[in-house]
């Protein structure tokens, strides 16, 4: 009987069965990735099960059974368009994928090979589609058919959270069609382009498809059941989350976010208590709602500004000092005071133990002394003797008022109020000289009651003002002033600075601190360490403004949006700790109160809270009982470890700032919410053994921990020596003017080809005669035009030469300008097309019939960790993964591209010949390639090989050396993207290089021959066919020598340049010639048009001469030789008088060395 040449042709779309369980999943590798390049390709795979009639039986009677006891309800409206749609989701009964696996129940055998499915899928996601899967939802088994009259489930806030979270990370949908009728899956991408298309499924048929991508709706003549599960991306990771800040939802995701929305606020404006909201609610509802309608305090903090130690004198200085973990105590320096006459390394006995200290560290601010006193119009006389405090709180004060939109004439008359928490001052201790002419003046300059009277004086503010002074709370209660002067109930001011400041200027305050043992003697804060003893003084001035989010206008409340927004102030509240054991005794009771105080402010849960700056300032017993009471009130004994609190503190690096200290955690977290973020604390080695939290959900953070969403609430708390307490919360939300925004994590192209079609090409990238193909074959020469398979399907059949794979770009008209390609090197088929593109910047992009076969080493998971930890090598199971593909030398394949409207795709199939069921590849005669050496001593220049008549496969070469040793590799058919070469540069003969190629990689990689002037050496290239492998082996050996003529040797002596450019390409060398002063290449530029070049020494790649930048003129310098000018050349015809004629490249060299490039007009 004549066998029949069997040509792949246009398949029904709505009938095909892409694979078969039994026939293509013996290898589950192999057959996991073919699943998925059908899901890259098309956006779907249907998969013929195989199983018999009486198993499908076998599973509707289980499926009967459960409607029978009730399982099924008919699912809310409002999901089954993310479901089957109305028809395919008429009844829902879920199967629990947590229960216990009955290997008697049909159902969950069948849902197990669901699991399966996705685990199979997982290792490939990365690769194919840019994300990871986590995990599947449980499995939905759906009742398509006509209706029914049940009424739907009533839809709450718990399940739209609960289906939401499967819609928003959902990325694949797994349906298995159980029967007993069949029916037609309609499928239809999210955008407004792509057209319809229809799946004519049966009983036992599986579909995978991309849910994120697509529509899907069932629908059936009759009663039909389907089981289906989603395959959900990993969403663990608040990282990632943020990274899929812009990841397009599906719309069902969009549908159910809005309806959540609303519901929220229903209930956030008719439910007056979060214990009644928690009553119908889930945490999770809860918490987002507090996050998106706040019902508390809602102060904005418009602008902040920070001057502390370690150098930080900006916003964006501290936020790198934070997060880098920049310890900024530094030995008090000289220009203070000197410190060794007051330091003591050891306690000592004695009255004079008074005017000593033991710690000799702090952070300190660097240029105090200097201040620009006319732009404050402030006179000489009455700068010359003023506190440092105050010069700190005029420029910080207006700094954070720039910071928030001001200038000087708008803060005139502006009643705006100014909050001041300072110390006592320092400067009367000091010895600075009054000025006789200060007069008057003096009795301002020094004192602390004129601080925050200075600030509304100079810049002519009218709001209230005036200094607070508790110690290391001093800070944070001017922030909680400035809050509450700003609230609507009761303003005093429609908005208001609140400043912390605190200047080190004379031992005293050391001296006094270390006799009452508060300071470190280690020199460091060590909050939270086994280790702590005290803390360390810090100096610095912070600021925050505030005003009311909302304003009234008309009666309606509106957001200022023209002021920038960088957090919220939700609640703040200030407490004394009463009668205690001592004036400085910590009172755990008065904290808790005033945390629940601070919570009733803000109207949120404690749970909402995800981080906490304690005031924490190094005491052993004084920390443990503050932080003990803060995570007690945050988070209750038993509360889930889902519900983790942070807890950290900024003065293990920037010390104590006593009156600035609660200003500066304020500014902290700030920054940290901007990032989204919990900042590590520093020099914690050992946590505080008197801190008993090990049953409660708590963090101290040592490294950057992400919070939980893009928003987040944190709380600030702020001590007095006297017992003085301030709390406050503060709701942030990520930057992303500040934090780049991380590209979206999608497919390069959601969907390759969609069978469906939809949309046009542009016209530039239709052809105006025919498409045309080119490659390895015809030494990507002599384009070919394709022949029609079909509408919008063109092919072409090829035959594998004698390395077993071929390489291919398509061209329209057969333009070499107008290229299209897969956009990346050595593309498998179905992979995205791309272009047309210059043949110049498609050159390294093409596909890849690889005939050859490949293989992969495999490992289980169990087994790996087994052998891993018994420190035993692992055992790989070795799989080949084109198998279907696989092809000798002459068998020939079917080149297809298709087209569907804005859709395009390149396949190709083995050309078979035969009954189905026998049919065998078709063969036909292999065209050997000529094979050619270039070589450095060759100045380049290909040298044909001698095929050998009695053995097929080895080519050999004769030549002679003319300079101490060379390079070589080997080129087929003179075509640069051809080069055969070994793995390792500069190879040496008897060293095991594997041999690579032929390919367009090996440009730069070269074989060595060691030798001298006049050596005869033979190259031998053996080509070689090993289980269906073809491979090389080139080896050479030196036959004898012959005396050079002295020219020779003196021509050979000298370095050889060729230059490479557009010119030829970039492949073409071009050999300059020396004139005896330089070396010269002449080239025109027509009107219009630039040409750009390099220069190589020796012609090597690897010695690049090349200018510091792109395009650069003759102006440039010269860099090299060396293998790093990648992208960096000259180009001539972009000045005026180089447009167009006939040029002169030149290259100058001195003593051996390249030293300039330039060109003039011949």
């Amino acid at each position: 009987m004549a066998s029949k040449t069997k040509k792949p042709g246009k398949k029904d779309a709505g009938d095909v069965i892409d694979l078969v369980q039994g026939r293509d999943d013996a290898e589950p590798y192999v057959y996991a990735e073919d699943i998925m390049k059908h899901l890259h390709k098309k956006g779907y795979c249907v998969i013929d099960s195989g199983v018999s009639e009486f198993q499908l039986q076998e599973m509707l009677g289980e499926v009967k059974q459960m409607s029978d006891v009730g399982r099924f309800d008919r699912p809310a409206d409002e999901v089954v368009d993310g479901l089957l749609g109305p028809g395919g989701s008429v009844r829902l009964a879920t199967v629990d994928t947590e229960v216990d696996f009955n290997e008697d129940s049909p159902i969950q055998r069948l849902d197990r090979q669901i699991l399966e499915m996705a685990s199979t899928m997982e290792p490939f996601t990365q690769q194919y589609f840019g994300f990871e899967l986590s995990t599947r939802s449980s499995g939905y088994l759906l009742e398509a058919g006509q209706g029914t009259d049940v009424p739907p489930a009533q839809f709450t806030a718990k399940d739209c959270i609960r289906w939401l979270n499967i819609f928003q990370w959902h990325r694949f949908m797994c349906i298995y069609f159980l029967g007993p009728s069949t029916g037609v899956l309609e499928l239809q991408p999210f955008d407004n382009i792509s057209g319809g298309h229809t799946l004519n499924v049966r009983p036992g048929m599986w579909v995978l498809l991309r849910a994120d991508m697509l529509s899907h709706k069932f629908s059936a003549g009759g009663v039909s059941y389907t089981l289906s599960s989603f395959f959900m991306q990993i969403n663990s990771d608040a990282e990632l989350r943020r990274k899929q800040a812009n990841f397009t939802p599906a719309p069902i995701a969009k549908s159910l976010g809005g309806w959540l929305s609303n519901a929220m606020r229903f209930m956030k404006e008719n439910i007056e208590t979060e214990e009644e909201l928690e009553a119908i609610a889930s945490r999770e509802v809860m918490r987002i709602s507090n996050h998106m309608y706040h019902r508390g305090q809602q102060i904005a903090v418009r602008g902040c500004a920070v001057r502390f130690g370690g150098r930080t004198s900006h916003v964006f200085f501290m936020q790198s000092a934070i997060f880098s973990g920049c310890d900024s105590a530094e030995v008090i320096p000289y220009q203070r005071w000197d410190n060794a006459q007051y330091y003591a390394s050891e306690p000592q006995d004695g009255y004079w133990v008074r005017d000593t200290y033991t710690c000799m560290h702090g952070t300190f601010l660097e240029g105090i002394e200097m201040f620009d006193h006319k732009f404050f119009g402030l006179s000489l006389n009455e700068t010359r003797g003023m506190d440092p405090n105050q010069r700190h709180v005029l420029e910080v004060c207006y700094e954070t008022c720039y910071n928030s939109g001001f200038r000087k004439p708008t803060l005139m008359r502006n009643h705006m109020g100014v909050y001041t928490g300072g110390p006592a001052g320092e400067l009367e201790w000091t010895t600075v000289p009054k000025q006789s002419e200060s007069g008057a003046l003096a009795s301002t300059s020094g004192s602390p009651a004129i601080l925050s009277n200075r600030v509304s004086y100079t810049f002519g503010m009218n709001g209230p003002n005036y200094l607070m002074d508790m110690e290391s709370a001093s800070g944070l209660l001017a922030f909680q002033q400035a809050v509450d002067c700003c609230l609507p109930q009761r303003p005093q001011a429609e908005s208001a600075v609140a400043l912390g400041v605190d200047t080190i200027l004379h031992p005293t305050s050391y001296t006094r601190l270390c006799w009452a043992g508060l300071m470190s003697t280690r020199g460091r804060c060590l909050t939270f360490d086994h280790t702590a003893d005290g803390f360390i003084r810090g100096e610095g001035c912070g600021g925050v403004f505030v005003n009311p989010l909302l304003q009234e206008v008309d009666g309606a409340f509106i957001m200022d949006d023209k002021l920038p927004l960088q957090a919220i102030a939700s609640g703040a509240y200030v407490n004394n700790s009463g009668k205690t054991a001592s004036l400085t005794a910590p009172s755990g009771h008065m904290d808790q109160e005033l945390i629940a105080s601070t919570l009733k402010r803000a109207e949120i849960s404690p749970l909402d809270v995800e981080f906490v700056e304690p005031h924490a300032a190094g005491s052993l017993l004084a920390d443990a009982v503050e932080v003990t009471a803060l995570v007690k009130s945050y988070r209750m004994s038993g509360t889930s470890a889902e519900e983790m609190l942070g807890v950290g503190s900024v003065k293990s690096l920037y010390g104590n700032a006593k009156p600035a200290s609660g200003i500066l955690a304020v500014l902290k977290q700030i920054i940290a919410g901007c990032f989204g973020d919990m900042v590590a604390s520093a020099h914690l080695m050992r946590v505080n053994p008197h801190m008993l939290l090990d049953d409660m959900p708590m963090l101290i953070a040592t490294d950057h921990v992400a919070n939980r969403m893009n928003s987040s609430f944190t709380a600030v708390s702020a001590k007095g020596i006297g017992g003085s307490n301030v709390h406050a919360i503060l709701w942030g939300q990520v930057d992303f003017n500040r934090v780049a925004r991380p590209k979206i994590v999608e497919a390069q192209k959601p969907i390759s080809y969609w069978p469906g079609g939809g949309g046009d090409l542009d016209d530039e990238a239709k052809p105006s005669k025919n498409y045309t193909i080119v490659g390895s074959w015809s030494g990507w020469a002599d384009p070919q035009p394709m022949e029609s398979d079909g509408k919008g399907i063109y092919g072409y059949t090829i035959t594998l030469g004698e390395h077993a794979f071929e390489r291919f770009h398509i061209l329209l008209d057969g333009d070499a300008n107008k290229v299209l390609h897969p956009g990346l090197p050595d593309a498998p088929r179905d992979f995205p097309v791309h272009g047309p593109d210059r043949g110049h910047d498609a050159e390294m992009n093409h596909w890849l019939i690889n005939g050859q076969p490949q293989f992969v080493g495999l490992v289980d998971r169990e087994t790996w960790q087994a052998l891993t930890d018994a420190g035993e090598g692992s055992q790989l199971q070795w799989v080949q993964t084109n198998a279907k593909e696989a092809g000798l030398p002459g068998e020939q394949y079917r080149i297809q591209l298709q087209v569907n409207g804005q859709y395009r795709a390149v396949t190709w199939e083995k050309v078979m010949e035969g009954a189905d069921d026998a049919a065998v590849p078709v063969k036909a005669d292999v065209s050997v390639g000529q094979y050619y050496v270039m070589s450095s001593w060759t100045d380049w220049s290909g040298v044909h090989m001698t095929a050998d008549k009695e053995t097929e496969g080895f080519f050999y070469l004769e030549t002679q050396l003319t300079r101490p040793g060379g390079t070589f590799n080997i080129v087929r058919n003179q075509d640069d993207r051809q080069t055969i070469y070994p793995e390792i540069p500069y190879a040496e003969v008897g060293y095991a290089s594997p041999v690579l190629g032929p390919d367009d990689q090996g440009r730069a990689y070269y074989w060595y021959v060691a030798g001298e002037p006049g050596d005869v050496v033979r190259i031998e290239m053996r080509r070689v066919h090993r289980d269906g492998c073809v491979s090389m082996d080139v080896t050479w050996k030196k036959l004898g020598e012959d005396v050079l003529p002295a020219l020779t040797l003196r021509d050979a002596a000298r370095s050889q340049f060729f230059l490479v450019g557009t010119l030829g390409k970039w492949k073409k060398k071009h050999r300059m010639t020396y004139t005896g002063n330089y070396y010269a290449f002449e080239l025109s530029i027509r009107l219009g048009s630039t040409e750009s070049f390099q220069i190589l020494m020796d012609g090597d790649w690897n010695l690049m001469l090349y200018p510091p930048e792109e395009d650069s003129t003759k102006e440039a310098w010269l860099r090299g030789p060396d293998e790093l000018g990648q992208g960096l050349f000259w180009t001539m015809g972009k000045a005026e008088d180089e447009r167009s004629g006939r040029f002169e490249v030149q290259l100058y060299v001195y003593r051996g060395r390249p030293a300039k490039v330039t060109w003039v007009r011949k």
